[in-house]
């Protein structure tokens, strides 16, 4: 009598067929990312020369300047905060560090540039954007600027 034996292996690989399909989507997002971080820096930062020059010259009335020039120079200022905010988050994602630059912080002039950024988009919708720092707090702490910046923004 003759006996046959058969051995069936199975092997699960739906775990590291996920870890693949994620580390790929994951280097896919950064690539993007970084990319479009970068193209967006080059035109932005012309026009920013273009209204600092506008800014400059003396041929502009200073009416004009705090109408014009001044609140569009500050949102591309803001924008190019944000894009600079996400090539340091693409940096860091890819060397899986976090980079903190303690520094004494001035609260109260990150929250007056702050409140500045959003003044004109405020007017536009008809809001009234006040700042109120209470008395007695102190005007400088130890942390990272570009970090509160974040929170606050």
């Amino acid at each position: 009598m003759s006996t046959n034996i058969v051995i069936i292996f199975f092997h699960d690989t739906s775990a590291a067929d996920k870890i693949s399909y994620l580390s790929e989507r994951n280097e896919f997002m950064i690539n993007l990312l970084s990319s479009i971080s970068h193209e967006l820096r080059t035109p932005l930062g012309g026009i920013m020369a273009q209204l600092e020059c506008a800014l400059a010259d003396n041929h502009i009335k200073l009416e004009q300047k705090n109408k014009y020039l001044r609140p569009s120079f500050n949102c591309a200022r803001l924008l190019l905060y944000f894009v600079n905010d996400l090539v340091d988050y693409v940096a860091q994602r890819t060397a899986q560090t976090v980079k903190l630059d303690i520094g004494s912080v001035n609260i109260r002039k990150i929250v007056g540039n702050i409140a500045r950024l959003f003044e004109l988009p405020a007017k536009q919708k008809k809001l009234e954007l006040s700042v109120e720092v209470e008395a007695g707090t102190d005007a400088c702490i130890m942390s990272d600027p570009r970090r509160i910046k974040q929170v606050l923004i």
